[in-house]
């Protein structure tokens, strides 16, 4: 990871800040790697029930990098990122409008790219995504003091994120 954290400091805000330095800087090396990191130390201890929204989270942040490097010419970075990733997103439907992405000129006149490129939702999206996780970090380690037995049956979703989301149709 480009930016490592010292060992034993965990900060959101920094992790949130690299996320969007990552997409911003079309390093999906990192961005994938602090996914990783992030899943190995916190989201793998969720509930399952608790997936959907990681997936929803990861999702977006593999939109918006997608949407910066187009806005920002990398036609590389695309080609780069679906090489890397068509295995792993080929079974999300969702996914499947994105491949075209390289081929649209302008991603705010794009239907399936325009909720990406809006600084509003970014803005809305990075607020959630904060919000996650400074949830599952505090609830993580206090809950698991309490009752080590069953640490993670506490409802994470935030108001952010469902207010976040895009409106289908």
């Amino acid at each position: 990871m480009a930016t490592a954290m010292p060992k034993g400091v965990f900060s959101v805000d920094r992790i949130v800040s690299d996320l969007a330095v990552f997409i911003d800087s079309s390093d999906l090396h990192s961005l994938r790697e602090l996914w990783s990191y992030l899943e190995g130390k916190f989201f793998s201890r969720l509930a399952p029930t608790h997936s959907s929204v990681v997936k929803k989270y990861e999702f977006g942040l593999y939109k918006f990098y997608l949407v910066e490097a187009l806005k920002a010419g990398r036609k590389d970075k695309l080609s780069e990122f679906f090489e890397k990733m068509a295995t792993e997103l080929n079974p999300y439907p969702e996914w499947k409008e994105w491949y075209l992405i390289g081929y649209i000129k302008n991603p705010e006149d794009h239907s399936t790219a325009s909720t990406y490129s809006n600084k509003n939702y970014r803005e809305a999206f990075f607020v959630s995504i904060r919000n996650f996780l400074t949830v599952i970090y505090h609830r993580t380690w206090t809950v698991a003091e309490v009752s080590p037995k069953n640490p993670y049956s506490i409802e994470i979703m935030d108001d952010f994120f469902s207010i976040a989301q895009p409106k289908l149709g």
